[in-house]
């Protein structure tokens, strides 16, 4: 539990009950002081209060924002603190966080932090995201780049680690992962390349279309938790609380539940 130190106080002489204050003007000296003074120690908990809040910019619509978020509230609540997280478009988000208009940044890969020279990294990663290919044949190697050389591919607009695995075999584009699977299912593709997190659970909107999920060789992406400078001091906590979860197994079980429930959509 997080102690926070009471502010210090400094209660004006009596004097001051010589000004009328609003509708405490007609209340006796004494009784106007009493009443300054319990006003004032009032601020101090409204103050901390708002001091164990911290809120993380996330990309909307995203599913390993989603797992993140199931994550870090149990991390920032095992420190005494409240994580809420404020959803907008992806570079938003980033202009939010790093300029310190939100605390934090909630979900991103490694290289954000080179980019973004006022968000710091948590050293503990939260999850691997697992690039995946999929495809109608179950007999398909994908074990790199080669493999799809002349072959149809298809990618979700703006998933960049897919469109370099990609680069150079042009792909078909999809604005979301169902529209992506739907052309696998009509066979405008033969391979649709998209992160195991989100297109797992969106193989059960195609049953009995012979999509399956090739399990050789997936893309190992980790991501992260990003902190803006002013709360440096929160870095070597939360890391330390990802890894606890880690080691007891909180982390699988949170995504054993999300496999079970998760419903269609992207990211």
């Amino acid at each position: 539990m997080l102690i926070v130190a009471p502010h210090s106080l400094t209660i004006p002489p009596m004097t001051i009950c010589k000004f009328p204050i609003g509708r405490l003007s007609g209340i006796s000296g004494a009784c106007r002081a009493v009443v300054i003074a319990a006003v004032l120690l009032c601020q101090p908990s409204k103050l901390a209060a708002e001091e164990n809040v911290i809120v993380a910019s996330a990309t909307e619509q995203s599913r390993v924002a989603a797992v993140a978020e199931i994550i870090l509230v149990r991390a920032y609540a095992a420190l005494g603190y409240k994580l809420t997280v404020s959803y907008m478009p992806g570079k938003q988000a980033l202009y939010e966080s790093s300029h310190g208009r939100t605390g934090a940044e909630l979900v991103r890969v490694e290289a954000v932090g080179r980019r973004y020279p006022n968000l710091y990294r948590v050293p503990e990663s939260l999850f691997n995201v697992h690039g995946m290919a999929f495809s109608r044949d179950d007999n398909m190697r994908v074990l790199g780049a080669q493999d799809l050389w002349g072959r149809r591919i298809g990618i979700v607009k703006g998933i960049h680690w897919a469109a370099k695995f990609a680069e150079g075999s042009s792909p078909k584009l999809a604005m979301n992962v169902h529209e992506l699977f739907d052309l696998l299912a009509n066979r405008q593709i033969e391979i649709a390349l998209e992160a195991k997190l989100t297109g797992q659970p969106e193989l059960k909107h195609f049953p009995n279309r012979g999509i399956v999920m090739l399990l050789e060789a997936p893309i190992i992406i980790p991501v992260f938790h990003f902190l803006n400078k002013k709360h440096l001091h929160l870095i070597a906590p939360i890391s330390a609380e990802i890894l606890k979860m880690k080691e007891r197994g909180e982390i699988d079980q949170i995504f054993q539940n999300y496999y079970k429930n998760a419903r269609s959509g992207h990211n």
